[in-house]
């Protein structure tokens, strides 16, 4: 590995830890601009692993107890924030929320997401930065 990327994945290692930071203090302190709760990550040992099983769905998202879609969790954390992302720290997010799924390529699932609440009106992506904005629900 070059020094450039050892010194790329140190960023991105520090971007991970602060905005799981940024969540403990949501957490701590509450949101100011939101009356929703901020997502909580459930215990690594309350999320065992389980083999995909073929034809099979894979298991439902639970978020707080709830059946969340990933789009709908995707918007929640996009009026959370109020800040433009990159899929990958939407994923860290989305995961850090409890968010349980057996995907073998979860970025891209996400990834996936953005693109249909891209469509959808939801989020905005800027084509200069590659950053996603949440600009709210449009109504159907």
């Amino acid at each position: 590995m070059t020094t450039e990327w050892k010194e790329k994945l140190a960023v991105w290692e520090k971007k991970v830890s602060l905005l799981k930071e940024l969540i403990a203090l949501e957490e701590e302190h509450g949101d100011v601009e939101s009356t929703d709760a901020s997502p909580r990550k459930a215990p690594k040992a309350a999320r065992p692993k389980k083999p995909a099983k073929a034809k099979e769905k894979p298991a439902a998202s639970n978020y707080r107890g709830k059946e969340v879609s990933l789009p709908e969790l995707l918007e929640r954390i996009g009026a959370q924030h109020k800040r433009s992302f990159r899929y990958e720290e939407l994923a860290v997010l989305v995961k850090a929320a409890g968010y349980a799924s057996e995907s073998e390529n979860f970025n891209n699932m996400i990834y996936q997401a953005l693109q249909k609440l891209t469509k959808r009106g939801s989020f905005v992506k800027d084509p200069d930065t590659r950053l996603y904005r949440y600009v709210g629900r449009k109504s159907q």
